[in-house]
């Protein structure tokens, strides 16, 4: 987003709220969280496109309170009904303070929304000030409020016991939320979350769950008062003492006009190694999803095609090699693991479909770049490729370079063909299922290749943990959450035309995160690379005696192919 844009225009015409010239019910109350989010989507959508800043309060509560329709779908509360109030009442009270701004009604705004809708509104803040003065107002005002509205009594330890079990959901998206609302807002702040970890100090200096504890206590208080006259009490309270931790938050950057701007400026900077969600916000009229030809129509067609991929370039003794030895035993022990476990998965044959989409990506680009067709090969494919075929790359980079273009690239496009709208909570549960068991293989992984192609991959690895931080820490679950948000914005797309231009753009930054992977721009990068391969070459003594793969995979996993 442009720090430096327009004023938002206001949400309000001739007494009627509309949202892109569609009339917005905000002065409905929601009745249900399916209609909140619809709402805040919409919301999230005009904030956006007209630079408001108020935006990126609703970015996050949004992922919030899409966590918590699937933890109430789940079942994970003691009284999931309870918790479903709860979360509406929430939001009335944010649709109520917002309704109240937008038609100048400024006493019957909370003064914390006041201090947030007019920061973010007019920019005078950072973007994770605008996130935490909404919070702030959210939780410290809106919060008790909202309790009491539910009630907390008569069973109200176990209410407290709920209460309590929304922190743990909100820590489970908080990662999520931070990297959607950077990659949205602010993408230099991916940046600083390794260096000085602003992000996490914002939430650290105001503490979320000391806030909800803080929040029960004055529903408890408001529960217990013996008169209306002790309740508005306790409610003045809320407002005033809201209000002064927004100023605090306010505070904590001091107001210098030139500071402001140098570091709301240096917020909007886009990092081309940045994380690989696309910043686009569903508008609900989604075009449908062509059909995709499978390369591969089973997972034991998949496995003998990776075995051969294999074995063909094993007898090359190129790294080109290494991915699909992983990839196949990852299959493998997936495949076991769905027979032994048939309940592994609610929809195990989703599963199926969205590891053969997957994979037919590899393989498609693979063909293409084997049989000389540069144009029809992913760029993210492309570089790890041509970078391998060159053999100027160790081991672990050309591991990692394939799997950047499978989590960054291929996942989302493979959710988008598998299908995630007929059930999107299912299919999110499943997803994170799936990753889950992906990423507890990473051990036998690191001995498939160790044993497989050099004992010196250990020893790189235990480099790679310095360079890590120069590859700006490729984290894998922050990838997988990218692809369910990259998926999810696919599917939603209005249509295949703006689908392809968004796939594209989730492939020029996942190549850009490969010549991350490849040191390209760090000083003295290629030197440290080129002493790891030598070392790699001279230590190599293993290769030759794993040309047949498949007879040494039972050795190398414990287990019959």
């Amino acid at each position: 987003m442009d720090v430096q844009s327009e004023r938002s225009a206001s949400l309000t015409t001739e007494g009627q709220t509309v949202i892109n010239s569609t009339p917005l019910p905000l002065e409905r109350p929601f009745t249900s969280i399916d209609e909140a989010i619809e709402n805040f989507c919409a919301l999230e959508y005009f904030f956006y496109t007209h630079h408001d800043r108020r935006a990126v309060f609703i970015t996050a509560y949004l992922a919030i309170t899409r966590e918590l329709k699937l933890k109430v779908s789940q079942g994970f509360f003691q009284d999931n009904e309870w918790v479903r109030r709860y979360g509406i009442a929430f939001a009335n009270l944010y649709r109520v303070a917002l309704l109240a701004y937008e038609q100048g009604n400024l006493a019957a705004v909370p003064k914390a929304w006041v201090i947030a809708f007019d920061t973010a509104k007019n920019n005078r803040g950072l973007v994770m000030q605008d996130l935490v003065l909404g919070i702030n107002a959210h939780i410290n005002h809106d919060l008790p409020l909202a309790l009491n509205e539910v009630g907390i009594d008569p069973e109200r330890d176990k209410r407290y016991q709920d209460h309590t079990a929304v922190n743990q959901m909100l820590g489970a998206a908080t990662q999520l939320m931070k990297d959607r609302v950077c990659a949205m807002y602010a993408p230099a702040l991916s940046v600083l979350d390794h260096v000085l970890n602003p992000a996490d100090d914002a939430f650290a200096s105001f503490s979320v769950d000391k806030a909800r504890e803080s929040a029960w206590v004055d529903a408890v208080a408001l529960a217990n008062a013996a008169n209306e006259a002790e309740k508005q009490a306790v409610k003045a309270h809320l407002d005033d003492n809201s209000a002064v931790l927004a100023n605090l938050v306010l505070a904590s950057v001091p107001p210098y006009h030139l500071l402001i701007k140098l570091l709301t400026s240096f917020e909007s900077i886009t990092p081309w190694w940045m994380y690989i969600t696309i910043p686009e916000i569903s508008t609900g009229k989604a075009a449908p999803v062509g059909s995709e030809t499978l390369l591969v129509n089973s997972i034991d067609a998949l496995n003998a095609t990776l075995e051969q991929i294999t074995l063909r370039y094993d007898s090359q003794r190129s790294k080109m090699a290494v991915f699909p030895a992983v990839y196949r035993q990852l299959v493998t022990q997936l495949s076991e693991g769905m027979k032994s476990n048939p309940k592994m998965f609610e929809d195990p044959e989703w599963i199926i479909q969205l590891e053969l989409h997957t994979a037919s990506q590899y393989l498609r680009a693979l063909t293409a770049w084997e049989g000389d067709k540069p144009d029809e090969v992913p760029q993210a494919w492309m570089a790890a490729f041509q970078a391998i075929s060159r053999n100027d790359v160790t081991v672990l980079q050309a591991l990692l370079l394939m799997l950047n273009a499978r989590l960054n690239r291929d996942m989302a496009v493979a959710l988008l063909h598998a299908g995630i709208s007929d059930d999107q909570e299912k299919r999110q549960r499943d997803f994170d299922l799936l990753n889950q068991f992906y990423l507890a293989q990473w051990q036998s992984m690191e001995k498939l290749i160790s044993q497989k192609y050099g004992a010196l991959f250990r020893f790189v690895e235990v480099v790679g943990k310095v360079i890590e931080t120069l590859l700006g820490g490729f984290n894998f679950e922050r990838a997988y959450n990218a692809a369910w948000e990259n998926g999810l914005t696919l599917t939603q797309s209005d249509s295949d035309a703006r689908r392809l231009e968004q796939i594209k753009e989730i492939d020029t930054r996942s190549t850009a995160l490969a010549h991350r992977l490849l040191l390209q721009n760090i000083p003295g990068g290629g030197w440290v690379i080129e002493g790891l391969i030598h070392a790699e070459h001279a230590a190599d003594t293993v290769w030759s005696e794993w040309m047949n793969f498949t007879d040494h995979f039972k050795d190398l996993t414990g287990r019959d192919n």
